[in-house]
């Protein structure tokens, strides 16, 4: 249904319209990664959106491995917190644990791994450091 409509196409020419620039365009693929993750899982989400956000991110100038990072850890987001939230539910029926409990200590690693994020976002840099140092003339 959305490829008959042509909804990618037009959530490309919408969010290339707007000219972010890298650092922005990176925080609403960030969001839109982090949205999408919180209620769908990590391959489908990947399919779905990086498929359409690839564009996006070329647009913005955005190196792929970068984009792919984004993605990621946004995606792992959602794999903790509710209401999917798949690793957090495995975690607390293994533990045999409240999923409220085990939700309060899983939030102390959410903000590191937001500032990660922030740091690859603002810094990309980071995340092109060890593909430049394996595979130099490949990135």
């Amino acid at each position: 249904m959305l490829a008959f409509f042509k909804v990618p196409a037009l959530i490309v020419a919408l969010l290339t319209s707007y000219h972010f620039g890298p650092v922005g365009t990176s925080l609403v693929i960030a969001a839109l990664f982090l949205l999408f993750g919180l209620f769908i899982d990590a391959i489908p989400t990947i399919i779905i959106l990086g498929t359409v956000l690839m564009p996006v991110a070329a647009a913005a100038e955005i190196h792929p491995v970068v984009f792919a990072v984004i993605g990621i850890i946004s995606l792992a987001f959602g794999l903790v917190t509710p209401p999917y939230g798949l690793c957090l539910l495995i975690a607390a029926a293994i533990g045999e644990i409240n999923v409220i409990r085990v939700l309060r200590d899983v939030a102390i690693i959410l903000l590191p791994m937001l500032v990660i994020l922030l740091l690859v976002m603002l810094f990309p840099e980071i995340a092109l450091w060890l593909p430049r140092q394996i595979m130099p003339a490949a990135i």
